[in-house]
């Protein structure tokens, strides 16, 4: 099985990196903007995955005041052109795009960010109705390089390795096409 990883420099990527059976190619950021749909157009023609995975994402946080297009082009858009190109050149590629629980509950100190990981939750969710098979984890914080500075206690947030354990299931199949998975208790639980 061929997996494509989008935003494979980052830590969620890197821990579900050798989790994964088969050929695993890794674009970064250098390699591919997700932003950019020729780009992605040129990659998925010449790798045709049987599976990918988004994990590529920005965060600045902030209230409305502090507006960041940056995280509605990179986590929304991204998200779309990934979804797009896939359903014209590989249909059938299992997709699993990062989302965020901030996505399905709004944070007063993430707007723009939880308003593009419910737009990311939404895609998931209109996709999966039209038959597509595609996923998205939603974690909690997570202790990666990108979250590092709003973390107080490492010991008490999710690690990269928990959210690539239900990646891989997603992959595996092990949950229905749609399924968005979360964090309440600090267990993982599927929601529709």
């Amino acid at each position: 099985m061929k997996t494509l990883i989008f935003g494979s420099g980052s830590d969620i990527a890197q821990a579900l990196i050798p989790m994964l059976d088969g050929e695993v190619v890794q674009i970064t950021h250098d390699d591919c903007d997700v932003r950019n749909g020729f780009k992605m157009e040129h990659l998925l023609i010449q790798h045709i995955p049987e599976v990918i995975v988004n994990c590529a994402g920005v965060y600045r946080g902030g209230s409305i005041d502090f507006a960041n297009k940056q995280e509605i082009d990179v986590n929304f858009w991204g998200s779309y052109n990934i979804s797009y190109c896939a359903s014209k050149y590989c249909p059938a590629a299992i997709i699993v795009h990062i989302a965020s629980d901030a996505g399905l509950c709004g944070k007063p100190d993430k707007v723009v960010y939880a308003a593009s990981k419910a737009a990311v939750i939404s895609l998931v969710r209109s996709q999966a109705a039209a038959g597509c098979p595609v996923y998205a984890v939603a974690p909690t914080l997570t202790n990666t390089k990108m979250t590092a500075k709003y973390i107080i206690d490492p010991d008490k947030v999710l690690q990269p390795h928990d959210v690539a354990v239900e990646i891989k299931n997603c992959v595996d199949g092990k949950y229905e096409f749609g399924a968005i998975v979360t964090w309440g208790d600090g267990n993982a639980s599927i929601i529709r």
